[in-house]
């Protein structure tokens, strides 16, 4: 799902749920992401039951990187109990899901957030629809959040 602000994601992650997914991730429109992105996230996702989101490094205009200080070192990956950069975010579906309610902002209490080390977007300013992102062929539905035809259902 591709936008900016939790308005429009609410909405987006609200219509994927419908699709029933294991995943969703919400991208930022200005975003650039190596290759090979969802092999590490699969692999944190896989190997850690407790994660519910992850994160990416942020370089460029918006930069993020997790403290040392408020992180914890699990192998690959970094487990992030103050967050983790929304620009770039895949998060695990049934974590979404608190009292049997959909939430867009946020995880549910029992899971955790992580960064993957080897994943590393560039942020940069806003100039149109610039999102980079290889897409595995385990998930073909993109649901456009700054696409006006959307914003018009």
């Amino acid at each position: 799902m591709i936008g900016w602000g939790w308005g429009s994601r609410e909405r987006g992650v609200r219509d994927m749920m419908k699709l029933n997914p294991t995943y969703i991730l919400c991208s930022d429109n200005d975003v650039i992401v190596p290759p090979l992105w969802w092999s590490y996230f699969k692999k944190i996702f896989e190997n850690d039951t407790t994660v519910g989101a992850i994160g990416a490094i942020t370089h460029g205009k918006y930069p993020w990187v997790p403290k040392p200080v408020e992180s914890i070192q699990k192998g690959d990956y970094l487990l992030c109990p103050k967050g983790v950069s929304d620009a770039f975010l895949c998060y695990r579906t049934s974590a979404l899901v608190k009292d049997g309610q959909i939430s867009a902002y946020g995880l549910s209490l029992v899971y955790n957030a992580a960064a993957s080390q080897y994943v590393v977007v560039e942020h940069s300013e806003p100039q149109g629809f610039i999102f980079k992102v290889p897409r595995p062929e385990e998930a073909p539905t993109i649901i456009d959040c700054t696409d006006s035809n959307y914003l018009a259902q």
